[in-house]
């Protein structure tokens, strides 16, 4: 980005949120990574899985990381003072904790030898209940897509609407372009229009390949939303 776009990203308080939850260089990444608009997508969704469906395929998957144990997820639970959606918690329980699921695989839940600044709970403390939360209470950093964009999904809702998190647009032009010409929502936090049952057929039938572009989660949310309307 230029000199003035970033000044321009900073003044509306879009950078120091990308910074908050990415690195420069992700930052620099998403910018290079045009958006696509939903008129450009042929996509149709496919018919979600139910929760056994998804259960059953994800565990034939090759080289998971072992399940969560019971213990682990209900202390995760405690110390983020809110209750994962049920097939989140099978997930966890059943095929692995983390590690599975689009981009870079879903977070984990925190276990004595884990990492120290990973899992649902560390992201949960930093950037939803921290001192300046940037998303509302029950917001879990589920998937990092890495280029400064997240998959979160709403615990508030048993059914585990997702939502992406994306505060700062590519622009490659030197004046950025209005929102209307383009028809995406670019306010950092934007509904994904699918649950988390919904997310992960997506992810197993095949629509989030290693070729998919996280800066094309806006257009098809767009899509979704027409589809369904």
């Amino acid at each position: 980005m230029t000199l003035a776009e970033w000044l321009t990203e900073s003044l509306d308080g879009n950078l120091e949120k990308a910074f908050e939850t990415s690195s420069l260089d992700a930052i620099a990444e998403r910018r290079a990574s045009s958006d696509v608009c939903p008129g450009e997508l042929e996509y149709t969704p496919p018919e979600c899985l139910t929760d056994d469906e998804l259960i059953a395929a994800m565990s034939t998957l090759p080289c998971l990381p072992p399940p969560a144990s019971s213990a682990a997820v209900i202390e995760a639970e405690r110390a983020m003072g809110l209750s994962l959606p049920p097939l989140l918690r099978r997930l966890y329980l059943e095929v692995a904790d983390g590690g599975v699921g689009p981009g870079r695989g879903i977070q984990g839940v925190p276990t004595p030898d884990a990492y120290q600044g990973t899992g649902i709970v560390f992201y949960y403390e930093v950037w939803t209940a921290g001192r300046n939360p940037l998303v509302p209470p029950g917001f879990v950093w589920l998937c990092r897509w890495g280029t400064a964009i997240w998959s979160l999904v709403d615990c508030r809702d048993p059914a585990g609407p997702m939502w992406i998190w994306d505060p700062i647009g590519p622009y490659p032009q030197s004046d950025p372009p209005d929102q209307a010409d383009i028809g995406l929502d670019r306010s950092a936090l934007t509904p994904q229009n699918m649950t988390l049952a919904e997310w992960l057929t997506e992810w197993l039938r095949g629509s989030f390949t290693r070729d998919f572009r996280p800066a094309t989660l806006r257009a098809l949310a767009a899509r979704r939303g027409e589809v369904s309307a």
